[in-house]
C-alpha cells in the first residue's frame, strides 16, 4: 500500500512538472462587418508557459467562406519581478495562427471554434460571427476596372503599424488597359490624402499581378501593399479618388469583313475613369493609465542580451551585446540604455541597425555592443533595462526583459585602473568580436608617445648644439683678434691657391696677384 502511494506521488509530480499551463486560447478579428468578397484577418492566439509544437488548426470546408491562407508565428517573452528581495521569473510563449478568410455569401456567417490537443488536454476556442452584406454589385454591373482597399485593421492605435493593400481589378477581355500615368497619379493621390495624418510608404517597388476569377468572371488583379502608421487620433475618411485608364472601342465601318479581320483601322482608344470607394480609419490613443517606463512603443518587440564572460581580471574588458527587434520603423523602436555603475567604465555602445521591408511590413533590428572595464575588484550586477510596449491585439501593456548579468572582477584592490581614453570604432573592429583591453607594460599608444617625445628631444638638442657652435665662433673672433697684416696675407694666400686649383690663371699671375693683395701695391 505504501509503495502504491509513492508511485502515485511520483506520477503526480512528473505530471505537474511536464504539463503545459495554457493561459490563453482565443480567436479574435479586427472587424465583424464585411461585404461579399472581402478578406478578413482572423487570429487564433495560444499562450503557454513553455514552447509547444502543434499543427495549425484547420476550419472545416464551408460554402459561405474560403480560407485563403493560414500561417503560424511563435514568440517568447520573459517577465522578471523582484518583490521583498525575492526574484520571480515568468516565461510566456505566444503562438499565433493567422488566417485570411474570404466571404462568399451574405448574411450572418459564423466561424466555428477551433480545437487543439495540448498535453492530453483538449482546448477549444470561441467562435466569431460576421455580418456580411452585398457590398459588391453583380459581375454584369461592374465596370471593366474597379478599385478596392484591403485593410489589415480599420481601427488602429496611434503609433501602430498597419498594412493596407491597394487592389485594382481589370476584367479580362474588356479592352480596358491601365496606363502608367493614370496608375501613378492614383497612387500619389492616395498618399497625399493620407500623409497629413499617417506616415505611408509602399512596401514593394512594383505591384504583384495575378489572374483571379471574381464572381465567375476572369480578372487581372494588381496588388500594391502600403505600410501605415497613424500620427493623430480621431476618425479619418478619404473620399473616393479617380483612377484613369483607357478602353478600346471598335467603330462599325462599311466593310463587313472589318470585324472578322480585326478592323485595325476601326479601333479607337478612349480615356475614361472610375472612382475608388471611400476609405475610413478610426485611430484611438493608447489607453491610460500607462506604466511609468512606457516609452511609446506600439507593437510587439523582442529583447535578448548576452555577455562574453562572467569573470575577468581587473582592467580586462567585458563585451555585452543586446538585440532589440520589432515590426515597426526604426524611429519608433527606441534604444537600449545602460545605467552608470560605480567602478565600471562603460564605453559608448556601437550600434548597428538593420531594416527589412517585406510585403508583411517593416521589420527593424537594432544591435548594441558595449565594452565594460572593471576598475576595482568585486562582483558587479549589470542590469538591462526592461522595455514596456503596448500590444494592439490585446490592448494591454506588456514587458520584455533580458534580465541582468553578474560579473566578477578579480585583482588587487589597491590598484585602480583608469582608462586613458575610449577606444575608437576602428580599433574595436580591428581587435575583433571579443575585445580585451589588457593592461600591459607597453602599449601601442605608449610607444607612439615615447617616440614623439624622443624625436622632439633630439630636435631641441640639435638646435642647442648649433647655437653653441655659432656662439663659440663669435666669441673666438672677439677675444682672439688677428693682426690686420696677417689677415690680409691669409686672405691673399687663400685666393691665390683657389685660383690655381681652378685653373683660371697661371702660377706667375697667381704669385703677382698674391703679392699685390698682401702689400696693397700693384705688382708686375
Amino acid at each position: 500500500m505504501r509503495m502504491a502511494k509513492i508511485i502515485f506521488a511520483v506520477i503526480l509530480f512528473v505530471g505537474l512538472v511536464f504539463s503545459q499551463d495554457v493561459r490563453r486560447f482565443a480567436m479574435t478579428t479586427n472587424n465583424t462587418n464585411a461585404s461579399v468578397g472581402d478578406v478578413a484577418s482572423v487570429m487564433l492566439e495560444l499562450q503557454t508557459n513553455g514552447a509547444v509544437s502543434v499543427n495549425i488548426p484547420q476550419f472545416a470546408e464551408n460554402e459561405n467562406f474560403s480560407v485563403l491562407s493560414a500561417n503560424r508565428t511563435q514568440s517568447t517573452s520573459t517577465n522578471i519581478s523582484i518583490v521583498n528581495g525575492r526574484r520571480t521569473t515568468e516565461n510566456t510563449t505566444t503562438t499565433r495562427f493567422m488566417y485570411q478568410i474570404r466571404f462568399n455569401s451574405q448574411g450572418q456567417i459564423t466561424l466555428p471554434p477551433l480545437s487543439l490537443n495540448i498535453g492530453g488536454n483538449q482546448m477549444t476556442s470561441n467562435s466569431i460571427t460576421f455580418n456580411v452584406s452585398t457590398g459588391e454589385r453583380p459581375a454584369a454591373q461592374l465596370g471593366p476596372v474597379s478599385v478596392r482597399f484591403i485593410r489589415e485593421r480599420s481601427t488602429l492605435f496611434k503609433g501602430e503599424q498597419a498594412r493596407m493593400t491597394v487592389r485594382i481589378q481589370v476584367r479580362a477581355g474588356s479592352g480596358a488597359q491601365l496606363t502608367n500615368d493614370g496608375y501613378v497619379r492614383f497612387l500619389n493621390s492616395i498618399q497625399e490624402a493620407l500623409s497629413g495624418n499617417f506616415t505611408i510608404s509602399a512596401l514593394v517597388n512594383s505591384p504583384a499581378t495575378r489572374q483571379e476569377v471574381i464572381n465567375g468572371v476572369p480578372h487581372v488583379v494588381y496588388d500594391l501593399p502600403f505600410n501605415l502608421v497613424p500620427l493623430d487620433t480621431g476618425r479619418f475618411t478619404v473620399p473616393p479618388l479617380q483612377l484613369s485608364y483607357i478602353t478600346e472601342e471598335r467603330s462599325g465601318g462599311r466593310d463587313p469583313f472589318d470585324g472578322f479581320f480585326g478592323g485595325m483601322f476601326n479601333v479607337r482608344q478612349r480615356q475614361t475613369s472610375t472612382n475608388s470607394p471611400s476609405l475610413s480609419f478610426t485611430v484611438n490613443d493608447v489607453p491610460r493609465p500607462r506604466p511609468a517606463n512606457f516609452s511609446g512603443i506600439v507593437g510587439e518587440v523582442r529583447l535578448t542580451a548576452s555577455v562574453n564572460t562572467d569573470s575577468v581580471a581587473v582592467g580586462e574588458a567585458i563585451t555585452l551585446r543586446a538585440t532589440l527587434s520589432g515590426r515597426m520603423p526604426s524611429a519608433m523602436l527606441g534604444d537600449i540604455e545602460l545605467e552608470r555603475i560605480p567602478n565600471l567604465n562603460i564605453f559608448a555602445p556601437e550600434r548597428r541597425i538593420t531594416r527589412d521591408t517585406t510585403e508583411n511590413g517593416i521589420m527593424t533590428t537594432k544591435n548594441f555592443s558595449w565594452i565594460i572595464i572593471p576598475q576595482r575588484e568585486g562582483t558587479f550586477n549589470i542590469p538591462i533595462r526592461d522595455i514596456v510596449w503596448f500590444d494592439p491585439n490585446s490592448a494591454t501593456f506588456r514587458t520584455t526583459s533580458a534580465g541582468s548579468f553578474t560579473v566578477k572582477a578579480v585583482g588587487n584592490n589597491e590598484e585602480r585602473v583608469v582608462a586613458r581614453r575610449h577606444l575608437t570604432q576602428t580599433e574595436i573592429a580591428t581587435l575583433g568580436d571579443d575585445i580585451r583591453y589588457i593592461k600591459t607594460q607597453f602599449s601601442t599608444n605608449d610607444i607612439r608617445q615615447k617616440f614623439e617625445l624622443r624625436t622632439l628631444f633630439y630636435v631641441f638638442l640639435s638646435i642647442w648644439a648649433v647655437a653653441l657652435i655659432l656662439i663659440s665662433a663669435k666669441l673666438k673672433t672677439i677675444f682672439f683678434v688677428k693682426d690686420a697684416s696677417e689677415q690680409k696675407r691669409s686672405k691673399a694666400y687663400s685666393a691665390a691657391i683657389r685660383d690655381i686649383n681652378k685653373g683660371k690663371i697661371s702660377e706667375i699671375s697667381a704669385i703677382l696677384k698674391y703679392l699685390s693683395a698682401k702689400t696693397g701695391v700693384e705688382c708686375g
